[in-house]
């Protein structure tokens, strides 16, 4: 008889033999259901880079389009002797923090899942384009204006554990959205595409500020340390006094942080009457800022100069000039009135003289 045979008329073993089999099937079910789990649970998609070769033609990119339904068509634009400049604001230097953090965002924008590709749903992640819709165009072109990039940016979202930021994205000629991994969110808003780096002034350099108001007399608030906190009026008039102990500070620091809305070629802009500010370091380096008004708004133009010898002053009123010289800035009302700041409202009102009836 046969070893099979044996086993088969062996009840024990025939039994051992039909348990053998459940198990083996068992597990082989359960590798199967494992197997199918896993697939189902698998991305559906593989994350790729959403502009592929973008990374060997940044060279080539002129100029940069950035359109919104609330701002329009911001225009960037490189220049090779100027750099990149903004054309509808005189050719302006633009902020090339943010040029390269949009070229380079959009080199880095990954795609990492695919989402709906039906039109009427694109409003649902502000993907319709601009200008009616709420996404944000943005595309890059060489110096012949052929389109190297393009995209309609929308809503965002966190991406995993580690909070990246995820984006959803498509480009104009396609209604397929996509959820990309993103380190930048395009901006649209004009005024942060100005290079805003004209003036940096820190309050411990400032050793004195002189004061030409278009009215009333001409003063100077100073200090004889930079340890010494608070400024004093050089000269003050006798019988006066201060309105209150830091009130020379406010014209003191008035070109600390500077900032504007707007610049225009400095021939625009009328000077011939204007305000002055001489603002001078413990360095020796000397700003003067003129301030004007024109059509309702307040305007300031700077220039900087040096004590001779002095090399560090000297590099920084060159890079003061280079960047600030022939243009006006746009400020804020309450801006120049700091810079232009009457003597009169540092001190107390004198008392009025007392007068006796007949």
């Amino acid at each position: 008889m046969s070893r099979a045979a044996a086993i088969l008329h062996n009840r024990r073993q025939r039994n051992l033999l039909v348990l053998v089999i459940l198990a083996v099937l068992s597990i082989w079910f359960a590798i199967m259901a494992l197997a199918h789990q896993a697939a189902l649970m698998a991305p559906k998609y593989v994350p790729h880079t959403f502009f592929p070769g973008l990374a060997q033609k940044d060279r080539h990119i002129a100029s940069i389009r950035i359109t919104s339904k609330k701002y329009g068509t911001v225009a960037v634009d490189f220049i090779p002797e100027r750099g990149w400049v903004l054309p509808a604001e005189h050719d302006f230097p633009a902020n090339f923090a943010l040029v390269r953090k949009t070229i380079f965002g959009m080199v880095g924008l990954e795609a990492v899942a695919p989402k709906t590709a039906r039109p009427q749903w694109l409003k649902y992640l502000d993907l319709e384009a601009p200008p009616q819709g709420r996404g944000v165009k943005v595309a890059l072109y060489d110096d012949k204006g052929h389109t190297i990039a393009a995209m309609i940016a929308g809503k965002t979202t966190t991406l995993g554990e580690l909070g990246q930021l995820g984006l959803f994205v498509r480009t104009p000629s396609s209604s397929q959205s996509w959820l990309a991994r993103s380190v930048f969110q395009p901006d649209p808003n004009p005024a942060d595409w100005m290079n805003k780096d004209v003036l940096h002034l820190h309050r411990a350099e400032i050793k004195s500020v002189t004061v030409r108001p278009t009215d009333g007399p001409s003063y100077t608030v100073e200090r004889a340390t930079p340890s010494v906190a608070d400024f004093a009026v050089k000269g003050l008039p006798k019988g006066s006094a201060l309105s209150y102990p830091t009130a020379p500070d406010g014209p003191a620091y008035g070109l600390v942080d500077f900032s504007f809305d707007k610049a225009v070629p400095i021939q625009t802009i009328d000077f011939a009457h204007a305000a002055e500010m001489e603002t001078t370091t413990f360095d020796g380096l000397s700003i003067t800022a003129r301030i004007a008004a024109q059509d309702g708004n307040s305007w300031v133009a700077l220039s900087a100069a040096a004590k001779p010898g002095n090399r560090a002053a000297g590099q920084q009123a060159r890079t003061i000039n280079k960047t600030a010289g022939g243009w006006a800035f746009e400020i804020p009302a309450y801006k120049a009135a700091q810079l232009t700041t009457p003597l009169d409202n540092l001190l107390k009102p004198k008392p009025r003289p007392v007068t006796h009836g007949r």
